[in-house]
């Protein structure tokens, strides 16, 4: 299992693009595995491109984050807040 990760604190950089890169690379050199893309970033940019682009992704973004409970990390993190020591089976499906 590759693992990469990118850092960088100044933005601008072009850290959300190469990772959208280096996730659609690696997904088309290996079709037979998933891959999983951790956006951290407050901006969202590496989910608004990997979800369809900046007119379908940012609408994708804004439906996801409508939900209630929160399907996001953020979500996540805010149930785990409320209740540390239990699974609160909330987040993407």
């Amino acid at each position: 299992m590759a693992i990469y990760a990118l850092w960088n604190n100044k933005g601008g950089v072009g850290k959300s693009y190469l990772t959208f890169q280096i996730a659609c690379e690696y997904a088309r050199t290996h079709p037979d595995q998933k891959i999983l893309v951790v956006d951290m970033c407050p901006q969202a940019n590496s989910s608004i491109m990997l979800l369809g682009g900046m007119a379908n992704g940012e609408s994708r973004i804004d439906a996801i984050a409508a939900n209630t409970p929160r399907q996001s990390v953020a979500g996540y993190i805010e149930a785990r807040i409320q209740s540390p020591y239990t699974n609160p089976h909330v987040g993407s499906s």
